[in-house]
């Protein structure tokens, strides 16, 4: 039973690896594409609990990856993830019981904290990163929708 379990296991990483590497340039072509970074975030947050070292290289390869193809502010992602880790997520562990929720908190509390740094990175450095329009709005409707997938 074990060998079927880490033979899935083994499959599902190969999967993700082939995601993480093929889908920045997907969202490079098709601009409407979304970045996933939610998904991302939460995923992080559940490997450090689970403490899983592959799939917190997963994440962090893809986060990086996502910040290089769009000349976002690099590691800003993962201290937004990491931020919420810290403050944010031992609370959350009150609602322990329902693994969506909590899955629909992060996403939501990292899209808007990411937004609200990354427009503070843009006015400290007076560059323009993001220009906030509805597609952004687009994106975190789609990565709460996601949530019900994970």
């Amino acid at each position: 039973m074990d060998r079927v379990d880490r033979k899935k296991r083994n499959r599902a990483i190969v999967y993700l690896w082939i995601f993480i590497i093929f889908y920045p340039m997907i969202f490079t072509l098709y601009n409407f594409s979304p970045p996933l970074l939610g998904i991302a975030s939460y995923l992080l947050l559940d490997a450090f609990e689970r403490r899983d070292n592959m799939f917190i290289a997963l994440a962090i390869v893809y986060m990086l990856n996502i910040d290089i193809n769009f000349s976002m502010p690099m590691f800003l992602d993962i201290l937004t993830t990491l931020f919420l880790y810290i403050v944010i997520y031992p609370k959350l562990l009150v609602i322990n019981h329902c693994k969506m929720c909590v899955a629909s908190i992060i996403v939501i509390l990292f899209n808007l904290i990411y937004l609200e740094l990354t427009l503070l990175y843009g006015y400290i450095f007076q560059v323009e990163i993001v220009e906030i329009d509805s597609v952004l709005f687009v994106y975190l409707i789609f990565d709460f929708v996601m949530v019900l997938f994970i």
